[in-house]
This record gives structure tokens, sequence and C-alpha cells, in this order.
């Protein structure tokens, strides 16, 4: 049987092998847990699993160490999800960009000014963003460059 099975044989949860410490900081997380929970509207069972939770999540887990190095690959895709994070951002303001357009476009002179205002500023934001895109796609071949 494995750690993933329940006593009957049945899979049941994952469950998490290592020490927990019940150090004062791992406690107070655990409270502060707990008590969240409670005052979200959870029941005892879902507070007492939240703080369990954050036990796991808080205790040191002397297995991470040796799990440290991650493969190229890991990184990569990692990077490819900040990247792909970066294109949904630029899209948004693309987005924001065009409503800004639109709104001058169909607003008359009525509040001219503040829909320039607005027009630069979602401009600005585009522009931005553009950037930061930049830079992630250069981050990601330099790295890639390095395993080829």
């Amino acid at each position: 049987m494995t750690a993933n099975q329940a006593i009957d044989g049945v899979p049941d949860e994952q469950m998490a092998c290592m020490p927990v410490e019940r150090c004062y900081d791992v406690r107070a997380k655990m409270i502060i847990a707990f008590n969240e929970c409670k005052k979200n509207g959870g029941d005892l069972d879902d507070a007492l699993d939240a703080a369990y939770k954050s036990a796991l999540r808080y205790s040191h887990n002397p297995l991470s160490d040796e799990q440290a190095d991650r493969s190229p690959e890991a990184y990569a895709i990692e990077h490819a999800e900040y990247m792909a994070k970066s294109a949904d951002n630029v899209l948004a303001k693309f987005q924001a960009y065009g409503l800004a357009l639109l709104a001058c476009d169909e607003g008359g002179d009525d509040g001219e000014g503040e829909l320039l205002e607005n027009i630069d500023s979602a401009r600005g934001d585009l522009q931005e963003s553009l950037v930061d895109l930049r830079s992630m796609v250069y981050e990601f071949r330099k790295r890639a460059a390095k395993f080829r």
C-alpha cells in the first residue's frame, strides 16, 4: 500500500510524508489559518484542515533541499508561464487602449480632455506591458541559448 491510499485500499487525498515543526511560528500560522477559515464561514472540519495544511506549508521540508536543483526543462516551463502571463497582460492593455480610442471617437466634444488623458494613460500602460514582454522574451532566449 502506498502513502496515497487509505487504510481500506481506496485512493484517498494525497498525503505528505514530512516532519511537521511545532515551533512558535508554525503554530501561529496554524492558528491564523484556523481563525481565517472560521471567519470566512468554514465549519470546524474545514478550519482544522486549513490549520493542518498551514502546518505542512510552513514546516521545513528536508527533502526540498535535495530537490532544489531543477532541470532546464522545468525552468523553461516556469519561464514560459511568466511569458504567457505577460502576453495576456499585453492583450488586456491593448484592449483597454482600443476601448479608450473608441470612447473618444463616440464621445464627441463632451469631456474631450478626460478622454484624451484616458487614451494617453492606456497607451502608456500598453507600452510598459510591451517592454515587460520584450524583457521576458529576451531572458527566455538568453537562458535557452545556454542549453543548446
